[in-house]
């Protein structure tokens, strides 16, 4: 936990510096042109080195989890030297401030060109088109009609260079025919993070300052962080993560060279039991690979251990569901098929965001108040005043409702998708703040899933389904979802002398160098390669394979209303609900409503025996070693997790180096 938030800050001079202080100029307490110069290039170097390790060595990159494993990696390496330099050239050394701002900056651009957000657009956009020109779908055309074409990559030559390869960006047919739709995307980009960056700043007062909730994830930043300068409390002096780092690292390490040459033996870190989880009702599982690797126990282990109980219990509890359903021959665990698990967990979702904002209302009330009468507010700890807060959420909700109107949506259809978008967004950010999931994914359940599915795509106008196909790029599912990760940054600024005021304005150049050098670099090298031969992941082209099959079925064989659907949702809210009165009746109870929303997940389902373990050795650790004991089982926790993104990081570099060769 990090030390409370002080009412008063250090003077300024008119430069910019911290009274007394030499150092580089400030933008504010904290955000350093140094440190904005760092993190800038720390971040294009970020979106090369995603574009190598997702699309050409077919990773998953580092976006999967609710904590970034790159930017742990970055943060831990920045820490040791900071802490070198502190001894030898202290002038050179960062403060604790500059460190967090670099973090908080690799965390953000991550989310953004992240795999669930950045990574699914240009495919969504490109390959519609290419299935109807490369002539493997005859019937494209009526369908690529509804389609909105300003948003849209359509010229057939740019198609065909970025699809087959060997050919060239830097071509005025190639960058007219992507420069368009992307930037009409960017400025859609800007006006979605500018409404969850306001709604963020709204909050924050109220989580950070009344409630004081924990968030677990930034406990790594800040244990990483704190006395990196030099000072003696500093995880860094602790023996027990040095040997958890080196264990960890080592393993990991071991495992990637045991997949190249297998005859180095390695320590199993999974167990595929789709060999003996055959015949009915096992068929019907659909993760049948476990793993347990020091990332996953480590992140787990900072979970609250109510949190932890619920995760793995619930998690046993839906596939419970899912094998009952299919020994009576109810389906054969296909989405949307009885027990209609993920109907229930969007259901959970919507019910978690109408409790917070139930709870929060006389707050929220208070905060319009202070918009419209700010004359006594304080804002010295605000990212944003309450009236531009305000004034954000305004211009950016009224972009994006001409900009969905413009593609083909009607005005009720888009103030529906975002409020459900945005009730997801406040539930996935209220999670991570209060208990710290390790993910959340929510696969193919977004708002565009909610609408046809329960009102039908039979009365769904046509364009109007081309427009919610294309929006998909951001909504099929929230892994890297930024809301979280730019709440942590307004927490991380809490008493850490990096004042929440100074962060929009460098966070926004960050967002944009991120987004334009990642663009940059994909288009790049599918231009070089190709999107759709071997050398790439299916990944630059699966997406719009997935929004072009979709959007065909609504338009050839559109259904009607989902009553059965309808059903599992509201069963989900209902059931959430009641968890929840349970637990105020019960406070003692061990299950937590949020346990029962994200235990679903195909992460969840792929990590639950590390979720168990690190449940059973921290209650263990708690129950009979108390605070000292815990205090270690928290070193050797981030030690897990930091060993483990340092061996991912550089095998990752090891292998772009090796392919480029």
């Amino acid at each position: 936990m990090t030390d409370q938030p002080r009412t008063d800050g250090p003077s300024t001079s008119a430069g910019g510096r911290l009274a007394g202080e030499s150092g580089p100029r400030n933008f504010g307490h904290g955000v350093t042109r140094r440190a904005l110069a760092v993190a800038a290039i720390l971040v294009v170097a970020n979106s090369i080195q995603m574009v190598g390790g997702v699309y050409l060595l077919g990773g998953r990159g580092p976006s999967v989890f609710s904590l970034f494993n790159n930017a742990v990696c970055v943060l831990f390496l920045l820490a040791v030297l900071n802490r070198w330099l502190a001894r030898r050239r202290p002038d050179y050394a960062m403060s604790q401030g500059e460190l967090l701002f670099i973090y908080i900056s690799m965390s953000v651009a991550t989310a953004i060109i992240g795999i669930d957000m950045l990574q699914v657009l240009p495919g969504v956009i490109s390959y519609p088109s290419w299935l109807g020109y490369s002539s493997r779908n005859g019937n494209w055309g009526e369908f690529g009609a509804s389609l909105p074409s300003w948003l849209m990559v359509t010229e057939p030559q740019a198609l065909a260079g970025y699809y087959l390869g060997g050919s060239n960006l830097y071509v005025d047919r190639n960058l007219v025919a992507w420069g368009r739709p992307l930037l009409w995307w960017m400025a859609f980009l800007v006006a979605l993070l500018a409404l969850l960056g306001a709604s963020a700043s709204l909050l924050r007062r109220r989580w950070v300052d009344e409630e004081k909730l924990a968030f677990p994830m930034t406990q790594v930043p800040l244990h990483l962080s704190r006395g990196a300068s030099g000072g003696d409390e500093s995880l860094l002096t602790s023996k027990l993560f040095w040997f958890s780092t080196a264990g960890a690292g080592l393993v990991m390490t071991l495992l990637n060279i045991h997949y190249l040459f297998p005859a180095i033996p390695a320590l199993p870190m999974s167990w595929d039991f789709s060999t003996i989880a055959t015949g009915r009702p096992w068929e019907a599982l659909r993760w049948k690979i476990v793993y347990w690797p020091p990332f996953i126990l480590g992140l787990a282990f900072l979970m609250p251990v109510d949190m932890a109980f619920s995760m793995w219990v619930f998690n046993l509890f839906w596939k419970c569901q899912v094998l009952f359903a299919a020994q009576f021959g109810w389906s054969e665990g296909l989405r949307g098929q009885a027990p209609y698990v993920e109907e229930q967990w969007l259901g959970a979702y919507l019910a978690i965001a109408l409790i917070v904002l139930w709870f929060d209302r006389h707050y929220l009330r208070a905060k319009l108040a202070e918009a419209l009468c700010p004359a006594n507010t304080t804002t010295e700890r605000e990212a944003l005043s309450s009236r531009r807060a305000f004034l954000v959420l305004a211009v950016s909700s009224a972009f994006i409702v001409f900009f969905c109107h413009r593609g083909g949506m009607s005005y009720a259809t888009t103030i529906g998708f975002f409020a459900i978008y945005l009730a997801f967004a406040l539930t996935i950010t209220r999670a991570r703040a209060q208990l710290g999931p390790p993910s959340h994914d929510l696969h193919f359940a977004g708002p565009d899933h909610v609408i046809t599915g329960l009102l039908g795509q039979r009365v769904i106008a046509i364009r109007e389904l081309g427009m919610l196909s294309t929006l998909f790029w951001f909504n099929r599912a929230y892994r890297s979802h930024p809301m979280p990760h730019m709440m942590e940054a307004l927490k991380l600024t809490d008493g850490n002398r990096l004042r929440a005021r100074s962060l929009p304005g460098p966070l926004l150049l960050i967002i944009i160098v991120a987004a334009i050098s990642f663009l940059w670099a994909y288009l790049h090298i599918c231009y070089k390669v190709g999107a759709e031969t071997p050398q790439m992941s299916r990944w630059t082209w699966w997406p719009g394979w997935e929004v072009a099959s979709r959007l065909q079925g609504w338009l050839s064989h559109p259904e009607g209303a989902g009553t059965a659907m309808g059903w599992a949702v509201a069963w989900g809210a209902i059931s959430t609900i009641g968890i929840m009165a349970l637990r105020v009746a019960v406070p003692s109870l061990p299950l937590h409503p949020v346990g029962y929303a994200f235990s679903g997940g195909l992460a969840t389902d792929g990590y639950l025996p590390a979720i168990f373990v690190a449940w059973l050795v921290k209650s263990l650790l708690l129950r009979y070693g108390g605070l000292a004991y815990y205090r270690r089982g928290l070193h050797v926790a981030l030690g897990f997790i930091v060993g483990d993104a340092l061996a991912f990081n550089s095998w990752t570099l090891v292998l772009w180096v090796l392919r480029m060769r």
